[in-house]
């Protein structure tokens, strides 16, 4: 790699171009490989000067003493353009992977899925070569329906000042499975998930903390919540019964009908046929 006296400027521009990927771990590994790539592109690069290598650090005064050639770090328009063009196919291969899946599309999206299973093996040109293949079939494809709204939007406010917000879409649920990394970003229409929301049988909230951090994700029956069907934190992690943002919730949907709250004792939340084993069930 060339002796680059000041690199930031690279760096800056490789985080600029991967902040156009909503995938945390895709976009890190995108950042990387675009630094190196700028760091080795001769178009974004020029000859230091005698000045700026004497005012540059002790490395590049002792490389120039031997004759080795430095450079400055510039930036070329079409490099720009053509890296952050890559960007946007990385993000819309994304969400490709995260496509309904039906009778056609069910081979592709398999494929896209794979290839960002791989996404930290590969190398810059295949990244290049297959999201250009993926973007162009995503590009093609009608996501409308993905964005139909199911109900009206509401929210409740916890006393710690966090807000829970009801997911409404499927577009909504599959962006809240990505922030929980849990199958929500997996959701279809033709998927369980989706299937109750489109008929309104099933309620999605999702609880964040002020940065937007991932909290609880929770599902209870609709339009009448008699219990919490699941609740997880990120990862799937097991929520307790007794976090008070929960029964909070829990009052605000009618699955809790005492008020001020019940006693720890009393205060516990009613199972659901599917309700993982850690959240117990209120005694009648």
């Amino acid at each position: 790699m060339p002796n680059v006296l000041n690199p930031e400027p690279a760096r800056a521009f490789a985080a600029r171009a991967a902040a156009k990927i909503s995938t945390p771990h895709i976009a890190a590994r995108f950042e990387r490989l675009v630094f190196g790539e700028v760091l080795t592109d001769p178009t974004c690069l020029r000859p230091a000067h005698d000045d700026e290598i004497d005012r540059g650090p002790d490395w590049a005064r002792a490389a120039k003493a031997r004759g080795e050639q430095l450079h400055v770090f510039n930036l070329s328009r079409s490099a720009s353009v053509r890296l952050h063009g890559i960007a946007r196919r990385v993000e819309q291969t994304c969400k490709l992977a995260h496509s309904a899946i039906d009778d056609t599309n069910a081979t592709i999206v398999t494929l896209a899925c794979a290839f960002l299973l791989a996404f930290d093996r590969a190398d810059f040109r295949t990244i290049a070569r297959k999201t250009q293949y993926y973007a162009r079939i995503y590009n093609n494809t009608d996501h409308d329906e993905n964005d139909k709204i199911y109900g009206d939007a509401q929210s409740v406010i916890c006393a710690s000042g966090l807000v829970w917000r009801r997911l409404i879409s499927i577009a909504q649920m599959r962006d809240a499975g990505r922030t929980f990394n849990n199958c929500l970003a997996r959701t279809t229409q033709g998927s369980t998930y989706g299937r109750r929301l489109r008929r309104g049988t099933a309620q999605y909230w999702m609880l964040t903390d002020h940065d937007g951090a991932p909290l609880i994700v929770a599902m209870a029956p609709a339009p009448l919540a008699e219990w919490f069907n699941e609740v997880r934190g990120p990862r799937n992690a097991r929520v307790p019964h007794d976090d008070p943002d929960l029964l909070r919730l829990a009052r605000a949907i009618g699955i809790i009908r005492s008020d001020p709250p019940p006693s720890a004792a009393a205060a516990l939340i009613p199972l659901g046929p599917h309700t993982p084993s850690h959240v117990t069930r209120r005694a009648a």
